[in-house]
């Protein structure tokens, strides 16, 4: 099931789709600003994949350390980094974002997902027909719940950050996240100079998904 999606960009729309969620802008901003300062520290002396992972992984980190306190939960299903909202109705995972991201253009990630991004949206398509389609069962407790993904990219060119929280709908066959069913856009944050362009090292990384490869130990 594709359709247009639903894109807040208006500040007034997106505050207020915001507050239906139950999440501030603010905590959404700031944790993505602090999260690609990282980012933004590394040099051209690091390894090519540190700053996507970092970029990922410190945004987790930064919007847990602020939704925790508040009652929020977390996990890590295979790998898969997700903050839960205190009604665990719906989750927001972290990912990389391609040069659309925080525009009204349809973005996609910036790199390839795995089984977890997959299976989180299938959940989302599932929570999506039972919506609209009265013949879909129906439970009290959803077997999944809505995942949504915090979506940012680093301009260098611009000097800025741009970020959205939005809900996925769709895959390609190479893995990247192409469709979405509502897109909420951030405010965009400016940055001063970097000590190296992020625009190709942070493709290296952004592994939301982190899939160990485990070899079974010879016997004896």
């Amino acid at each position: 099931m594709q359709s247009e999606a639903i894109v807040y960009i208006e500040p007034v729309a997106t505050a207020s789709r915001l507050d239906a969620l139950g999440i501030d802008q603010p905590t959404l901003v700031e944790s993505v600003k602090e999260g690609a300062g990282f980012v933004l520290d590394c040099t051209q002396h690091d390894a090519l994949y540190l700053p996507g992972i970092l970029g990922s992984g410190k945004i987790v980190r930064a919007l847990r350390d602020r939704l925790i306190p508040r009652g929020w939960g977390y996990s890590n299903p295979r790998n898969y980094a997700l903050t839960t909202d205190p009604g665990g109705s719906f989750a927001i995972a972290v990912a990389g974002g391609d040069a659309s991201t925080g525009r009204e253009e349809t973005p996609t990630t910036r790199t390839e997902k795995g089984p977890a991004t997959r299976d989180a949206i299938y959940g989302n398509l599932q929570h999506q027909l039972a919506e609209v389609d009265p013949q879909f069962p129906r439970v009290d407790k959803p077997l999944t719940i809505q995942t949504w993904i915090l979506l940012y990219f680093i301009d260098n060119h611009l000097s800025e950050i741009r970020a959205e929280l939005s809900l996925p709908s769709g895959m390609d066959r190479d893995g990247y996240v192409t469709s979405w069913r509502e897109r909420i856009v951030l405010p965009t944050e400016p940055f001063g100079a970097s000590p190296m362009s992020v625009d190709k090292p942070q493709d290296g990384g952004d592994q939301d998904e982190v899939i160990v490869a485990v070899k079974r130990r010879a016997a004896g």
